[in-house]
């Protein structure tokens, strides 16, 4: 087991992160890269987790046009909502 320490992206470094790992299948992949880059506040871990979101709403239709108006909050209460609807407890 080992510990890698990950410091804080720079805007600029958390935007083109996030456009490498967006591609293009959104509807606007720029716009989506800024607003992952903002709402991470450049935590490299938040980063991936918002992308893999934003792909995976993408790949099962969902709008991700409203993306501007997606917070934080907003996208684990929608994560939480999906994990608990579909997973059965014994």
């Amino acid at each position: 087991y080992s510990e890698l320490e990950l410091s804080e992206l720079s805007t600029m470094q958390a935007v083109a992160v996030a456009r490498g790992l967006l591609g293009d299948p959104l509807p606007d992949p720029a716009r989506a890269a800024v607003w992952v880059a903002e709402e991470s506040g450049g935590n490299p871990f938040l980063l991936s987790e918002l992308a893999r979101h934003l792909m995976q709403a993408a790949e099962t239709g969902e709008d991700v046009a409203e993306i501007g108006d997606l917070t934080l909050d907003e996208l684990f209460r929608r994560r939480l909502s999906v994990l608990a609807s579909s997973s059965s407890f014994c």
